[in-house]
């Protein structure tokens, strides 16, 4: 069970990540490319890890795999942050991760072969119905995800569930080490065009009146160190795991993790981050929660 406790930290860790990134995309770093560039950039820094395993020459089917992984993944940050930024985080986030599991359970069947028993499948549509419920507001709402919203989560999502496919095909190739630097060297390489951007390119290099403002702060640095920390645990959880469609659809459990930490803020700093909390929305979530808890003991 030591994947399961290495996914659930994973997602822990992220959801501190996401909180602090909707903070920063309001209040500081206001354009979406200038803030997944920063993060592609950063992930150059997975390199600290070399000393404990091998970066070597993989055969080429690998590379391919890596490429798409690391490609795929920053471009589902861009669409997510994009999202992120023109919604409330406890509507996104659990919208964006309902249907994470139902594109890598289509993508896990056709590139890795993999199907799930009959308790996993219960499960598994427990994670999705209770990650639908704690995100799910009705479409006249002046938050609700309509339309194009909709369209750019649900692309999203499809993309980072491809490159988490591609991720546990790389590590059933090679070792942890070698096949994690590979997909961070590709998301660093994919990321690079956008400095092609003028907007994205004054801010970065500074060449733009206010660019200043958003420059990384003492705040992104952490909010970066949660994410790069959730994305390695949950790289290992998905080689440790024996299905990826299981450590995808356990998402659901992030949201709780999420919606505890925003409801906590939203008391204590509203001016940091506020987000609509009636009692209503607090039963509905409630029980959302119980739902995905039902899911997590099923899956495992």
């Amino acid at each position: 069970m030591l994947w399961l406790v290495v996914v659930l930290a994973g997602h822990l860790s992220n959801a501190g990540a996401f909180v602090i990134d909707k903070i920063l995309l309001q209040k500081i770093m206001r354009h979406p490319t200038v803030y997944v560039f920063y993060i592609g950039a950063l992930g150059i820094f997975a390199f600290v890890l070399l000393p404990f395993g091998n970066f070597i020459w993989p055969p080429v089917p690998v590379i391919v795999q890596s490429a798409l992984s690391g490609f795929t993944f920053m471009a589902a940050l861009l669409c997510f942050f994009m999202a992120l930024k023109k919604s409330e985080t406890t509507r996104v986030v659990p919208f964006f991760g309902a249907l994470i599991p139902i594109w890598t359970l289509i993508f896990a069947t056709v590139f890795l072969g993999e199907w799930l028993n009959g308790r996993e499948w219960y499960g598994i549509a427990l994670l999705v119905v209770g990650a639908i419920l704690i995100s799910y507001e009705s479409s006249l709402a002046p938050t609700a995800i309509t339309g194009a919203l909709a369209a750019l989560i649900i692309f999203a999502a499809g993309l980072f569930a491809f490159s988490s496919t591609m991720l546990k095909a790389v590590f059933n190739s090679t070792e942890f080490i070698n096949g994690f630097l590979w997909t961070r060297l590709f998301a660093f390489l994919s990321v690079l065009p956008l400095l092609l951007l003028p907007s994205t390119r004054a801010v970065v290099l500074n060449m733009g009146a206010g660019s200043g403002t958003e420059r990384p702060t003492p705040l992104f640095f952490v909010g970066q160190s949660l994410g790069a920390l959730g994305f390695v645990l949950l790289a290992w959880g998905t080689q440790l795991a024996p299905r990826v469609t299981i450590v995808n659809a356990l998402q659901g459990i992030q949201y709780a993790f999420l919606f505890i930490l925003i409801t906590i803020l939203s008391y204590l700093a509203p001016r940091l981050i506020k987000e609509s909390l009636s009692a209503r929305i607090l039963i509905q979530k409630t029980l959302a929660i119980i739902i995905l808890a039902g899911g997590l003991v099923l899956v495992a």
